[in-house]
């Protein structure tokens, strides 16, 4: 039987290493940031506004009393590490490796509901700053208004199938690279 916490599931009762802690720790920015240097189109102004999406997501999710005890506990200590956001950017390529490696190291001690819930918070947190952010060449060009065009029918199609609320937004915000990063990161996060 696997000894996870069930009561205070928070981050300090954590049975693992210190550096995985931090880890853990710099994780939601780290994920989201992933996700923002996965498609550069866009340019600077993308950067920006995919940046204040993430600084926002996670200090919204720092306040957020909705989420379980555990996601609470992490979001809560990423926020207290805002003044040094900046220093967890170096290799950020590594993320879907580090989110293997966490999730495993604390896989059996945190309870499994109170680990979806993290998972469904990172992959919620990525979602974010992908459609902070409408990528677009300057020139579109008429194959690609006409790929843009394809990838509505496709997204709608799939609503409809799937039967979820279709969104613009999403559709169109949310390039095909970002779409890519997305796919690789609920795999990696098993959702």
């Amino acid at each position: 039987m696997k000894d996870t916490m069930t009561a205070a599931q928070n981050i300090s009762s954590l049975t693992c290493p210190q550096p995985v802690k931090e880890a853990l720790i710099r994780l939601p920015y780290r994920v989201g940031l992933w996700l923002s240097q996965s498609d550069q189109t866009g340019g600077d102004s993308s950067d920006e506004q995919e940046l204040y999406a993430l600084e926002n997501v996670i200090l919204s999710y720092g306040e957020d009393v909705c989420k379980s005890e555990f996601t609470q506990s992490v979001m809560e200590q990423t926020v207290k590490g805002y003044e040094i956001w900046d220093t967890w950017r170096d290799n950020i390529e590594n993320v879907p490796r580090e989110c293997e490696t966490i999730l495993y190291e604390i896989a059996n001690t945190v309870d499994p509901k109170h680990l979806r819930d993290f998972k469904s918070s990172l992959l919620e947190i990525a979602e974010t700053v992908a459609l902070a952010y409408r990528e677009t060449a300057e020139n579109e060009s008429f194959l690609n208004n006409v790929y843009i065009q394809v990838r509505i029918l496709q997204k709608k199609w799939d609503a409809f199938i799937k039967k979820y609320d279709f969104s613009l937004d999403h559709a169109l915000n949310i390039s095909p690279a970002e779409e890519e990063a997305l796919k690789r990161l609920k795999g990696t996060l098993r959702i």
